[in-house]
Parts: C-alpha cells; structure tokens; sequence
C-alpha cells in the first residue's frame, strides 16, 4: 500500500514554493512537535530554535509541514536565524489532509520527530529522518540499533539519547542522511 499525491496539486505547490526558496536548494519538509497528551509532549518534541541552528549551515529551503497555526513562529524563527524556512498558510493537515499531504509531496525530504508527519512521509515514500525520542511508543519497537523503519522503509531513524545532550544526539545524524 502507498498513498498517493493529488499531482496537479502537488506540482503547483511544488512551483509555488519554488518561486519563493532559491531553485538550487532542496525543499526539505520540517516537523517538530508532537501531538497527544499533554504529558507526553515534550518527550515527543524537539526545540525548534535548536534544530533551526543545527541545520542553518546546510543551507536548506525549509517549508514548514507542522500541524497548527505556526506562520508567525516560523517567520520569527526565519528572520532570528536568517534561514529560508517558510509556512504556507493556507494548508493545514487539521482542516484539510489531503491538502497536506500533497504538500508533504512536493518536498524533496522530510526531517520530523515521531508525529503524523512521518506516517504521512512514509505513506508517501518520501525520504525521510524520524528523530525519535527515548520514550516512543510501541510503533518503534524499541532496539536502538534499527536505524530504519519496521513500516516504512523510506523512513530513517535517528535516536535521541537523554544521556549525551538530549536531542543532539539524534541530530547528529542528519548531514550523513542529508
């Protein structure tokens, strides 16, 4: 089973976002908080202000494909860091997921914690990089050593380890996916 992009919608998104990022760059999708219950958020999230300076020297087009209202955060974060990471507000996977996922779709990859962005990457068979935090869920299984997803083979998984700096350390293996 694989889900399937809107094409006309995809490539329209596609060139939109293209007449706005530098045409040379990747598009790299980004999504960095999860969801569900209020105590298992932060477990599930990753400091955006952290991950935009980590992947600043990349020098990524960064689109916005986090779930909610976040056009003001992802200017503010733009404009501190001097990154080309935009937010399209007229998309949002709440209000319209098939909207969404064509969005997902136009990107070229995509860098997400463990949230429904990664289903829908993975669905998509979408390069992606799931930072996963210590405490996932049963969908991870939970060997370490598994550096790809058991669902979605697209998928790659980058641990965090609360140990040796938190998140950094799932980060760390981002330029070698990238």
């Amino acid at each position: 089973f694989k889900l399937r992009a809107d094409e006309k919608s995809k490539s329209f998104l596609r060139e939109k976002y293209m007449n706005i990022f530098e045409k040379e760059r990747p598009i790299i999708g980004l999504s960095w908080q999860g969801g569900g219950k209020q105590d298992r958020m932060m477990d599930k999230s990753i400091d955006l202000d952290a991950l935009i300076k980590y992947l600043k020297p990349y020098d990524l087009n960064l689109l916005s494909i986090q779930y909610g209202d976040d056009e003001k955060l992802v200017s503010k974060i733009s404009q501190k860091y001097g990154v080309r990471f935009i937010d399209d507000p007229e998309i949002q996977a709440t209000k319209n997921m098939e909207k969404w996922l064509n969005q997902v779709d136009a990107c070229d990859a995509v860098i997400s914690i463990a949230n429904t962005t990664i289903h829908g990457a993975g669905g998509l068979r979408k390069p992606t990089i799931c930072l996963l935090g210590e405490k996932s869920d049963w969908r991870w299984l939970k060997d370490k050593n598994e550096t790809t997803s058991y669902w979605y083979p697209t998928v790659e998984i980058s641990w965090q380890d609360k140990s040796a700096g938190g998140w950094q350390a799932a980060m760390e293996n981002i330029p070698n996916w990238l």
